[in-house]
């Protein structure tokens, strides 16, 4: 539980299943066990930890780039488990096998149903409403959802499938056991090989080394910025640096929730996050590295303000611009 708080606030939603199913427990038990409760606790301890970060972050986003809405809770399940069906009707296949192979064999013994702990059951499904928590908790409270956010939901829907289906095949064996982790390693494979080999990402980016050659650059774009930053070799890392500005990001982008964001980080890490209108100078002269997939606002505000600028070269969705403020 700490470990998946530190990498994202949204992971507190594990404690609605997690927590959810030990409360079925205890119910039946009529007993507290004290060392999971425990454990629920000190997992919780990043919150308190960084919980003013956490606050600070959410109070940024007033105009976000992901506006929730209600639907999304249903959407989830449409765009997490698009790329299963295939692998689910194989399985639904295999599972139909098992059941006519096993008929066929004479009943020596008569076979148990696999009992199904309601605290688990219970676990389950409260894994499945994950979404609906999220999302109601993006209205409610952070006004972001993306749906990563809630992408812990599909352990839930991986959880019931082999509970339920030894359920209803009664213990018959073995067989639909096997049948179903062959189905998973198949998509496992796949997925595999699909994954690139690993790679230094500012490698990729030729015309940013150039440019940081000749001098600082701006990254008009926060997510790039942020790779780039982490990649780029030590001697040019200072010279990358990204131009905050929220009036202007949400003139020309609609939200300002990425300036917002990195801003945060510059309390935390030595990357240059300066404000722009302390940067913009009259007469300065210094690149932007744009991203033309996600060009950001800041050559649309240097050029209204009256700024030459330069495209030098041009590779892909990357272009290096020379800008020129105005005197």
């Amino acid at each position: 539980m700490a470990a998946a708080l530190l990498c994202h606030y949204y992971a507190a939603l594990l404690y609605l299943p997690l927590a959810g199913g030990e409360a079925v427990r205890l119910y039946h038990n009529r007993k507290i066990d004290w060392g999971i409760w425990a454990a629920f606790a000190a997992g919780g301890a990043p919150i308190l930890w960084r919980i003013s970060t956490v606050v600070g972050v959410v109070k940024g986003f007033t105009h976000t780039w992901a506006v929730p809405y209600p639907e999304q809770a249903i959407e989830f399940w449409e765009s997490g488990l698009q790329h299963a069906s295939g692998f689910l009707a194989l399985l639904l296949a295999l599972l139909a096998l098992s059941i006519v192979l096993s008929r066929r064999k004479p009943d020596t013994a008569p076979s148990a149903v696999p009992p199904l702990a309601d605290h688990e059951l219970a676990a389950g499904v409260l894994f499945l409403a994950i979404p609906v928590a999220a999302v109601a908790g993006a209205l409610l409270i952070t006004h972001m959802f993306a749906m990563r956010y809630a992408l812990i939901a599909l352990a839930g829907f991986s959880f019931l499938a082999p509970m339920v289906a030894a359920h209803l095949l009664g213990g018959a064996g073995a067989l639909p056991g096997f049948l179903l982790m062959a189905a998973v390693t198949v998509g496992f494979g796949y997925s595999s090989m699909e994954i690139p080999p690993s790679r230094n990402p500012f490698d990729g980016e030729p015309l940013l080394r150039e440019a940081l050659e000749q001098g600082p650059v701006a990254v008009s774009d926060g997510q790039l910025f942020l790779q780039m930053w982490h990649y780029a070799p030590e001697p040019l890392k200072s010279r990358l640096l990204f131009l905050a500005d929220n009036q202007a990001a949400l003139q020309y982008m609609g939200f300002d929730t990425i300036d917002g964001g990195i801003r945060v980080l510059r309390d935390w890490s030595s990357m240059r996050v300066v404000e722009y209108q302390s940067f913009a100078r009259p007469g300065r002269e210094f690149f932007v590295y744009q991203n033309t997939l996600r060009p950001g606002w800041l050559i649309s505000k240097v050029v209204d303000d009256g700024a030459t600028v330069e495209i030098r070269k041009y590779a892909g969705s990357r272009a290096p611009i020379r800008v020129r403020l105005k005197s």
